[in-house]
C-alpha cells in the first residue's frame, strides 16, 4: 500500500521538556493504524502536531507527499486530514442535523451565501441529502432532531465523527474514540469505524487505551513512551514485545 502519512524525526519541546522526541512512523493509505502508550507518553502532543495546533521543534510531517509541518490547522484540514477529539466539539444547543448541515456548508465555496439563507435550507437539496446520508452512516438518523446535549455520550462521539467526516477527509484522526463508553457503545463505535474505513476507503489513525479495541481492529500499531517510539508492528508482534509489556501492557513477571 502507498504511504499517506509519513512522520520523520518529529520533535516538540516545551522549554527543556521533549514531549515528542524523534518520533518516526508511516501510515499506509486505507489502513487502520493505532498509536498507543501510557498517559503522558506524548500521544496528544503528537496528534496536535499532525493537525497543526502545535508547530514542530524539528522533523517533518508529509501528508499525501506534501510537507505539512507548521501549516495552520484549517489548511491541513482542507488538504484532507481531520480529527475527532476526545472532548467533543459539538454545539450542545443545536440539533444533531443542524450541526451536520452547518459543517457541510462550511466546506462550500458558497458557504456565506448559504448560511445567510439558514434555516431556509430546504432548497439546498444537495446539502440536505448529504447530511442525511452522513447521519445514517454514523447511526444518528433516529436522533437527528434532538439537541446534542440530550443525546447519549456514544451518540455525541458519533456526531463529532460526523462533523469531521463533513470535511471529506482522506485521513481521520480519532483521539480515544471509545473513552467513557459502555460496552455496547464501544462495540457500536468499533463497528462504525470499520464500516466507515471500508465504505469510504478512509485511512484511520487513532489513539486508544482499550487494548481489546486496539488489537481487534488495527492493522499496524505504533507504541510510544516518554515521547519516543519503542515498538511498531501488527498486534501479535506488539503484544510479544517485552519492552511494551514492561512499560504499558503489564509484564507477567
Amino acid at each position: 500500500m502507498a504511504v499517506l502519512l509519513e512522520v520523520t524525526g518529529l520533535v516538540k519541546r516545551f522549554g527543556g521538556l521533549a514531549a515528542v522526541d524523534g518520533v518516526s512512523f508511516a501510515v499506509a493509505e486505507g489502513s487502520i493504524h493505532a498509536v498507543i502508550g501510557p498517559n503522558g507518553a506524548g500521544k496528544s502532543t503528537l496528534f496536535r502536531l499532525l493537525t497543526g495546533f502545535h508547530t514542530p521543534t524539528a522533523g517533518t510531517i508529509r501528508f499525501a507527499g506534501r510537507d505539512i509541518a507548521g501549516l495552520a490547522p484549517h489548511r491541513i484540514a482542507r488538504l484532507g486530514l481531520a480529527q475527532s477529539f476526545q472532548i467533543t466539539t459539538i454545539f450542545p444547543k443545536l440539533s444533531v442535523r443542524e450541526q451536520v448541515i452547518f459543517a457541510l456548508i462550511a466546506q462550500s465555496t458558497a458557504s456565506w451565501r448559504m448560511l445567510s439563507g439558514f434555516p431556509r435550507l430546504g432548497g439546498h437539496r444537495d446539502v440536505m441529502a448529504e447530511a442525511e446520508a452522513l447521519l445514517a452512516e454514523v447511526g444518528l438518523t433516529e436522533v437527528a432532531e434532538r439537541r446534542a446535549e440530550t443525546i447519549s455520550h456514544g451518540d455525541q462521539r458519533a456526531l463529532d465523527v460526523a462533523l469531521a467526516l463533513a470535511t471529506r477527509p482522506r485521513l481521520l484522526l480519532l483521539d480515544e474514540p471509545t473513552a467513557g463508553m459502555s460496552p455496547f457503545e464501544t462495540e457500536r463505535t468499533v463497528t462504525m469505524i470499520q464500516r466507515l474505513a471500508g465504505a469510504r476507503r478512509l485511512t484511520v489513525l487513532f489513539s486508544e487505551h482499550d487494548m481489546d479495541v486496539v488489537f481487534g481492529i488495527s492493522e499496524r500499531i505504533t507504541v510510544i513512551h516518554r515521547g519516543r517510539v519503542i515498538a511498531e508492528g501488527d498486534a501479535a508482534s506488539v503484544q510479544a514485545d517485552p519492552e511494551v509489556a514492561e512499560v504499558y501492557l503489564g509484564s507477567a513477571a
